[in-house]
């Protein structure tokens, strides 16, 4: 699937792994709550991309509708894009509901963005939110208030 262009793939061995070593874990005497924090950590470590694209349940927050409405999108900034220049800060990403899963520079993939990050002709930003939204969003990087 990576070959193919997936950015993250949910691999049956690691999560079979995962469950294996909490019942390792919990036969050698530690607590329940130590064991599943740790395999949660792992989890949304492993899998922060992933965030918000699905319902889990830490989700309860969002009705079936709102849920159905998220969807994934990357775009590329080029040439007189408005958004090169400015910092990961200047986005107006929460007035939009919308989260920057990363930015792919190059041929890396930028995943810990610091607020003052600053954005370059080329990169492809990775946003999650509401198409409505997300489109929005999109026009506002490429061509500014409109």
């Amino acid at each position: 699937f990576t070959e193919m262009g997936a950015e993250e793939t949910v691999s049956d061995t690691k999560e079979t792994s995962l469950v294996l070593a909490s019942y390792a874990m919990l036969g050698h005497g530690l607590s329940y709550n130590h064991v599943y924090q740790t395999i949660t950590h792992i989890r949304h470590s492993r899998y922060a991309s992933l965030q918000d694209l699905f319902i889990g349940s830490d989700d309860d927050s969002f009705s079936d509708e709102d849920s159905k409405a998220i969807s994934r999108h990357a775009f590329p900034l080029h040439g007189e894009a408005h958004a090169i220049g400015k910092t990961i800060r200047e986005l107006p990403l929460s007035a939009h509901h919308l989260k920057l899963l990363f930015i792919r520079r190059k041929t890396g993939k930028i995943q810990d963005l610091d607020p003052d990050f600053v954005l370059e002709n080329g990169d492809i930003l990775i946003v999650a939110g509401k198409q409505e939204e997300i489109i929005s969003f999109e026009n506002w990087c490429l061509q500014g208030d409109i």
